[in-house]
């Protein structure tokens, strides 16, 4: 699979997983945000998802200008970050083409977890 189609797909999936985390009402789930760096830097456009180590729901969300904000069900997960930029253009369609830049123990073999506590809302942090 070509480098733009695998964004593109890893993009659709995460769009997906936050559709399944939005909802109304109190229902248990938690309020995650924090901000993301690689290298000291933050991540200016990316995706965090958040795939339950047990039952559960995922979570997912956009990272832009280095924060995300989501809402997840109590439980420990394993975390996926990937981020992007803008290595030129596709001529033929007049787009951006981009490139998942971040070593794939952040995300294709992760090595990040969490746990999100039952308490309304927290600050979780990933600097990488």
């Amino acid at each position: 699979m070509k480098a733009g189609s695998r964004v593109a797909a890893t993009v659709l999936v995460a769009a997906g997983l936050v559709l399944l985390g939005c909802g109304g009402g109190n229902d248990g789930r938690v309020a995650v945000s924090g901000e993301v760096s690689f290298q000291g830097a933050p991540i200016e456009f990316g995706m965090i998802t958040f795939e339950p180590v047990g039952n559960g729901s995922g979570a997912g969300a956009k990272i832009v200008g280095g924060r995300y904000d989501l809402v997840a069900e109590p439980g420990e997960y394993q975390v996926k970050i990937e981020a992007l930029r803008q290595v030129g253009t596709v001529e033929s369609l007049n787009q951006a083409d981009v490139q998942q830049y971040l070593p794939a123990q952040y995300n294709e073999s992760t090595e990040l977890s969490a746990v999100v506590e039952p308490t309304g809302s927290m600050d979780l942090p990933f600097e990488l």
